[in-house]
């Protein structure tokens, strides 16, 4: 198995609940750190959840800095990737401005996607760079509606953005699924989740009870 299929399948040995949120950035430190990597904690910013370091040679250092996000909307095509909110922005030129500053921070999109059937979750991560034109508010014509704002698909790669009033002007992303950045792939029961009290004690492992 790789590490990824390792830190997943583990975790849910323990759990039943799909990976979401905080849960995948903790994994995703320990994939990281597993790889050889510093995690830097960093102030709060816009987009970033992890920059990690890892060093080649001397001279030499690969710096990831992560833009983590969980999917469970998915077609057989496209996912919604959901996004943060714009709330103070209120012209399309606002909305293109805002996403374009805080995509500076970041130079990569790490995605979970998860598929559910039945007690089966199937995992993909997905590592997608920030220059794929998908995530570049530019490369789209944009156009207010009653509820928000939305954008024409974009022409090379069919993806497009929404923004709706109603969610807190919450920013989607609806991207192709794109094989080529595909990283790793597990599915796990979680009928076979054992919980935290099917662990041995620290006092019983160790001999101090």
């Amino acid at each position: 198995m790789t590490k990824f299929q390792r830190i997943i399948t583990n975790y849910h040995k323990i759990n039943r609940d799909p990976i979401v949120g905080q849960t995948w950035e903790m994994l995703s430190k320990e994939l990281l750190r597993a790889s050889d990597y510093k995690i830097i904690q960093i102030p709060c910013q816009s987009g970033i959840d992890i920059k990690a370091i890892k060093q080649i040679n001397r001279f030499e250092f690969i710096t990831k800095k992560l833009s983590l996000k969980t999917v469970s909307t998915l077609t057989q095509t496209h996912m919604r990737v959901s996004s943060y909110r714009l709330s103070k922005c209120n012209t399309i030129d606002d909305l293109k401005k805002e996403i374009a500053h805080r995509s500076k921070s970041y130079n990569q999109y790490s995605i979970l996607t998860r598929e559910i059937k039945h007690s089966i979750i199937h995992y993909k991560w997905y590592v997608y760079p920030k220059k794929y034109s998908g995530f570049d508010p530019n490369s789209y014509v944009w156009k207010k509606t009653d509820s928000g704002w939305i954008t024409y698909q974009n022409p090379f790669n069919s993806s497009f953005m929404s923004i709706y009033k109603n969610s807190g002007n919450q920013l989607w992303i609806n991207i192709p699924i794109e094989e080529m950045y595909l990283k790793d792939s597990v599915s796990v029961n979680i009928n076979n989740a054992r919980g935290y009290l099917s662990l041995p004690s620290m006092e019983y492992q160790y001999g101090l009870c």
